[in-house]
């Protein structure tokens, strides 16, 4: 990919994304930032993200209703609700094969394994059953 010039726009969104912790839509973002420029559309926010996706800078977690971004691109793991489609992180020590999967997998592949992403579905505390 070309190196693209940072716009202040795309580095405001690329801030606010990596200050907050709640898994953004482009939709949340945007209206968190609509009032510090009145310009920014909803098109350019989508724009933007996907070019930091694809940068390297952000990632994108897809599940139930629209996606969700995420400012961490270190490895982690990420739990999505299965009724609200929040998505939340998920900590907790990995175990050793899971460091092992790429390389697994590559040796039942014909092509190239480049990584691999590991996501939970459950139902966050908001949503769980009460007892």
């Amino acid at each position: 990919m070309q190196q693209q010039k940072f716009s202040r726009q795309r580095e405001e969104i690329l801030r606010e994304l990596r200050a907050r912790k709640d898994h953004p839509t482009a939709e949340t973002l945007y209206l968190s930032l609509k009032d510090r420029f009145p310009a920014l559309s909803l098109a350019t926010v989508y724009r933007n993200l996907s070019q930091l996706c694809e940068a390297g800078l952000a990632q994108k977690i897809s599940g139930k209703g629209a996606d969700h971004f995420d400012g961490v691109t270190a490895a982690h793991t990420h739990l999505t609700c299965s009724a609200c489609g929040s998505v939340f992180d998920l900590e907790f020590p990995a175990p050793p094969c899971l460091g092992q999967l790429d390389d697994l997998a590559a040796r039942n592949f014909a092509g190239t394994v480049h990584g691999h992403r590991l996501q939970f579905f459950g139902l966050c505390p908001a949503c769980s059953p009460k007892p």
